[in-house]
């Protein structure tokens, strides 16, 4: 998964792959709630005042981002017996193209009573989620897309032919997009263990344009909820920042 900000491309771009996501989420385990151990205590060290929790004082967070154009790619290798037959290597997938994005979510620390360790008893339990949020994409396009690389060395490795093969190498019923074409950036192929062989043949097939979409999120308490399931928080009405909820011409 990648970030990029080009200022020569006028465009920014978020590069999606499985083994991407794998690698992602296996970092980001490596922070999972060990790492917040005490560190220096119990019976072998001096004994010493506990340091104040950060966390325990920050009761909001909230987003805003903004991007003029952003293009998001999600593609995945097409690593099947009929590609080996044909030799070549495929990628396909979905990239959509946005003429403005921009969003704002808001986080807030909030309780919730939850039962105890011992029977019949309760605890207040709490944590920071996502309460409020807003985006908007407005000049929508997305398209499918299949891109063909040449690959001769799958030919080396015997395999036999599936009952129904492909016609990768035979596709002439789709459109070929020109090599100069915007929505084709080298990064949609990268891929973590492979590397790019050859310039692809890129197909790019149209599914959907929309001038605005527009996702809220508000949470609300239920009247039909029962009290002890209900949370709450005294925080969230705070004006930190140039808010961008509600700006939209629809009803929350």
């Amino acid at each position: 998964m990648r970030l990029t900000d080009g200022a020569s491309l006028k465009a920014s771009s978020f590069h999606l792959t499985p083994k991407g996501f794998a690698h992602f989420w296996s970092w980001w385990e490596l922070f999972d709630s060990t790492l917040s151990l005490p560190v220096r205590q119990g019976s072998y060290y001096a004994s010493r005042a506990h340091s104040p929790k950060f966390g325990r004082h920050l009761a909001t967070l909230k987003y805003r981002i903004y991007v003029a154009r952003l293009f998001v790619s999600h593609a995945y290798i097409d690593d099947s017996r009929e590609s080996w037959v044909d030799g070549v290597t495929s990628f396909v997938g979905v990239k959509a193209m946005i003429d403005q994005f921009t969003a704002d979510m808001h986080q807030r620390d909030q309780e919730i009573i939850v039962p105890g360790h011992l029977p019949e008893s309760f605890k207040v339990s709490r944590h920071k989620t996502f309460y409020a949020a807003e985006v908007v994409m407005k000049g929508l396009d997305l398209r499918a897309f299949l891109a063909i690389f040449s690959d001769p060395l799958k030919h080396t490795v015997p395999m036999a032919s599936p009952a129904h093969r492909s016609n990768y190498r035979t596709r002439n019923d789709l459109p070929i997009t020109d090599s100069q074409s915007h929505w084709i950036d080298a990064d949609d192929f990268v891929e973590s263990e492979w590397n790019l062989l050859s310039t692809p043949k890129v197909h790019f097939l149209p599914i959907v344009n929309c001038p605005n979409f527009t996702y809220l999120k508000r949470s609300s308490n239920a009247a039909n909820v029962p009290m002890e399931h209900l949370e709450k928080s005294k925080f969230g009405d705070e004006d930190t920042h140039v808010c961008l909820l509600g700006k939209e011409e629809c009803e929350w």
